[in-house]
């Protein structure tokens, strides 16, 4: 016998995804950061939801569990040493709102028209979202001009 029940993403929510994903994955890759990216979470997706949903026109329709999922997808993609995410790195939390930064634009505002775009950048300028979480970030460019890269190494100067 195999019972299913089935849950309609509405009624689910998305801090199931975010907190499955902190308890799970965040505490094997960066233990002392499940808080770090749960206040991320909170303190951002709902209002960027709300933002996207009322303001702004997707290319294809979404739920706001898909969009949270591929968040999520984004960061694991980029909490790598090879991307420079180390337990011990000096400058770590400011590294990964540089990376939570980018997985916001792309997963909730990737899949907008270009006008939709614009309102969206303009938006995470004007909430604050950007100078909370990257205040280097050149006001002279789009928020899709951005990415995360791994380091490099330093070149060697010997002869």
């Amino acid at each position: 016998r195999c019972g299913m029940v089935y849950m309609e993403a509405v009624y689910l929510g998305w801090r199931p995804f975010t907190t499955s994903w902190t308890q799970h994955k965040v505490v094997r890759v960066l233990p002392d950061h499940e808080e770090f990216f749960t206040n991320l979470f909170e303190q951002y997706v709902d209002r960027i939801i709300e933002f996207v949903r009322s303001e702004c026109k997707e290319g294809v329709a979404s739920v706001d569990a898909n969009l949270v999922s591929t968040c999520i997808n984004f960061l694991d993609a980029l909490l790598l040493p090879s991307m420079g995410v180390h337990p011990d790195r000096e400058d770590l939390n400011a590294h990964l709102s540089h990376i939570f930064l980018f997985a916001l634009v792309w997963s909730f505002g990737g899949n907008l028209h270009d006008t939709s775009r614009m309102k969206f950048d303009q938006w995470l300028r004007d909430e604050g979202v950007v100078k909370d979480l990257a205040p280097d970030f050149p006001m002279d460019r789009s928020v899709y001009d951005f990415l995360v890269t791994a380091p490099t190494e330093p070149e060697d100067s010997s002869p």
